[in-house]
């Protein structure tokens, strides 16, 4: 069985993100547990973000989280952010160690996802993480070129690992699809029956928990990295959320 292992740190909106993630593997994945882990707020840490802070302390959380499963077993770590939208089991078709999902465009990874295989490997790899983001939350400046380049502090941190950490050497890595195991705003524009993780970020999430925008803004079509337009809609995007979210559901 794959857990699907969720951090956050009980804000009222995450909470209910993490309510129709829950709800979505129930019904989508119902192979896979849901585990969602609620922690403390982080303190903050002088001249760095919130953002920097709450991934790092959910990217402590998540090795944990690694350490204590058993030998061999599949875990998905996932922000609360995100809902579930068919079995996972076949993410794990490879023999990788580290799963990490690419996306085009001037970010080549986001990190909400990520799929380990528990082992002596993946954990070295997990400590290899945090250590090498502990040394950017204790360097703002690096802290902040890091996230100019790669959208986040902790995807800085995972990218230095696997180009310059010799993370492959530490553990088997394996590049997966965004479009499939993780769409972002790169990706939605190529959303389809075929994606299994939705990631309810930036635009997506103001439509689907924020204030209510301008109809033009509701059926605004999303674009492909390279400028064309699709037919799917953030409108349509949202819909598909709400038929998880719990006070959606109650309402």
């Amino acid at each position: 069985m794959i857990r699907v292992i969720c951090n956050h740190f009980n804000d009222p909106t995450f909470s209910r993100l993490a309510n129709a993630l829950k709800r979505s593997v129930e019904q989508n994945a119902p192979d896979s547990e849901f585990v969602e882990i609620i922690s403390d707020e982080p303190e903050d840490r002088p001249g760095l973000i919130k953002h920097y802070t709450h991934n790092h302390a959910k990217l402590r959380v998540w090795r944990a989280a690694v350490h204590a499963e058993p030998e061999n077993s599949c875990v998905v770590l996932i922000d609360a952010d995100a809902i579930v939208l068919g079995e996972l089991d076949s993410a794990f078709d490879k023999p990788y160690d580290i799963g990490w999902t690419w996306r085009p465009g001037r970010l080549p990874v986001n990190s909400g996802v990520v799929f380990v295989r528990c082992n002596e490997r993946s954990r070295a790899f997990m400590d290899a993480w945090v250590d090498r983001d502990e040394q950017l939350m204790n360097h703002r400046t690096l802290a902040a070129h890091g996230a100019s380049k790669y959208g986040g502090a902790n995807q800085a941190s995972f990218m230095w690992l696997i180009t310059h950490g010799k993370g492959q050497d530490i553990a088997r890595c394996q590049d997966l699809m965004c479009k499939k195991w993780n769409s972002v705003d790169q990706t939605w524009c190529d959303f389809d029956d075929d994606t299994r993780i939705l990631h309810i970020k930036g635009a997506l999430r103001d439509a689907c928990v924020g204030k209510p925008k301008d109809p033009f803004w509701r059926n605004l079509k999303m674009l492909s990295v390279n400028g064309a337009e699709s037919d799917i809609e953030l409108g349509n995007l949202a819909k598909i959320w709400r038929e998880y979210d719990v006070a959606e559901v109650v309402a």
